[in-house]
């Protein structure tokens, strides 16, 4: 043919048709799949509509993604670029380093922490004994926790996060809590306002056999006080951070939260266990999730038990 294929075109198998794409344009057409292969062999400027715009016709930077072999990334940036301003500010209205919760739209119960009159301090052991004695904790004392000894741990937690928030690494990732026995905290789902230092249940029960399941299997729901979810808005991590190493990067954060949450807990005599293994579908639905968030990290904990295993 006469024309030259752009790297950005691209075609996608649809059972009996075929769909033409153009991630620069954020545009495609659905064509009979005889028909588009009629089209491309002929000599016609254009397939479906659609100009074959040659190589050279690309920016430097995505000349760039091309060669480094980064083109489905670079598709999914161009598309997500193409959301108009407006969509975007009424999406996401906050340029925090963190994703605030959606509050609930009806009277719901509330946990305001900032009242509890709690310390931001590690219990008077440095950061560096926490460190060496931390261990992985899959069973925990039945007995539950206090709100004052939870408050402490999340402002404790805040203290040792307050360093990365200027970077914001954190960008879109939430934070939710599978309550299951805090007293004076109703069992359910919570959203978690850090910073705010407060929480509003999202969904009231007990959901320890649940969040066993959809963890592999493993038994720490079923003696622990509660399960952090860390949450993550991929559209709006990758606005945020639209280059090819970020979906990595995000994965090192979490875990970086997540032992930072270890100390935290350390430092009021609770364990935790930290995991990615989770059935994400299973646990998107249960926190209700949308569409564009999905669960990646878990931070299990309770009172530490001197049992073994």
């Amino acid at each position: 043919m006469s024309t030259t294929w752009s790297p950005l075109l691209v075609i996608r198998p649809d059972r009996d048709a075929a769909v033409l794409e153009d991630s620069q344009s954020a545009q495609s057409v659905r064509f009979d799949a005889a028909e588009l292969a009629r089209q491309l062999v002929s000599d016609a400027p254009e397939v479906g509509a659609r100009e074959l715009s040659p190589s050279d016709d690309l920016d430097s930077i995505s000349t760039d993604w091309v060669t480094n072999g980064w083109r489905p990334s670079l598709d999914y940036f161009n598309w997500s670029e193409q959301i108009s301003e407006s969509r975007r500010e009424a999406q996401y209205p906050a340029r925090g380093s963190q994703a605030q919760p959606t509050r609930p739209a009806t009277s719901t119960p509330q946990w305001n922490w900032a009242e509890e009159g709690t310390t931001a301090g590690t219990g008077g052991v440095s950061v560096g004994e926490l460190l060496v004695r931390r261990r992985t904790a899959r069973q925990f004392e039945p007995e539950p926790l206090s709100r004052e000894t939870v408050a402490a741990i999340f402002r404790c937690f805040s203290a040792l996060m307050a360093p990365f928030e200027p970077s914001g690494s954190l960008a879109g990732v939430r934070m939710a809590a599978v309550v299951y026995a805090i007293n004076g905290v109703d069992s359910g789902i919570w959203a978690l306002d850090l910073a705010g230092e407060r929480a509003d249940q999202l969904t009231s029960g007990s959901f320890r056999q649940e969040m066993a399941d959809l963890m592999c299997g493993m038994q720490a729901p079923m003696t622990a006080s509660a399960t952090i979810v860390l949450i993550v808005d991929f559209p709006r991590r990758q606005e945020m951070f639209p280059y090819e190493r970020a979906l990595r990067e995000l994965y090192v954060e979490v875990g970086r939260v997540a032992q930072k949450f270890i100390i935290a807990a350390e430092s009021y005599d609770c364990g935790a266990l930290i995991t990615p293994a989770t059935n994400d579908n299973v646990l998107a639905e249960l926190l209700g999730l949308s569409d564009d968030e999905a669960p990646v990290y878990t931070i299990t904990f309770g009172r530490k038990t001197s049992r073994k295993g």
